[in-house]
């Protein structure tokens, strides 16, 4: 029997869990030997697990909407990283923006008015993996704006909740 203060294994993937969206779910990225990583979601119980990318590229990073509706996620081929978002069932993949080597780290704002993310700078043949910068942007990709502008790495943004 489980006791009140010991942790119960909701899954054995590697990927850190984040916490759920206003609909309860769990998404993380999982992989098996051989299989790129997918999206999944599941019950914070550990039930109802489900599959909810299918592609032949790696799906990484899932960021719930406020709203549960949506998840935004890192799409890429090992070249080149791009932010995209789904509906929570896994339909209407829709890229926000295909401009640097690299975006990933999509986080939405606590509104879900914005997404911030971090880019890689300059173009693939110039990349240079050191130079992160933090962008946000609307959820349909319009209206980039650079939040950050630096020669240090600017990774993994998320933002606050406003009281």
């Amino acid at each position: 029997m489980v006791g009140a203060s010991d942790p119960v294994r909701l899954c054995t993937a590697s990927t850190p869990v984040p916490l759920p969206a206003e609909n309860g779910k769990i998404a993380f990225s999982s992989s098996y030997p051989g299989i790129e990583p997918k999206i999944y979601k599941f019950d914070p119980n550990g039930t109802g697990g489900r599959r909810i990318s299918h592609n032949v590229m790696n799906d990484l990073q899932p960021a719930w909407s406020p709203d549960g509706i949506q998840v935004a996620f890192t799409r890429g081929n090992g070249l080149k990283l791009q932010v995209f978002k789904m509906n929570a069932d896994g339909t209407n993949i829709v890229r926000l923006m295909d401009n640097f080597p690299n975006d990933m780290f999509p986080a939405w704002s606590p509104k879900g008015y914005k997404i911030a993310f971090q880019a890689s700078i300059g173009t693939h043949e110039e990349h240079n993996n050191d130079d992160y910068e933090i962008y946000k942007m609307n959820p349909d990709g319009s209206n980039r704006v650079r939040v950050t502008d630096n020669k240090r790495a600017d990774v993994s943004p998320s933002w606050g909740v406003h009281p």
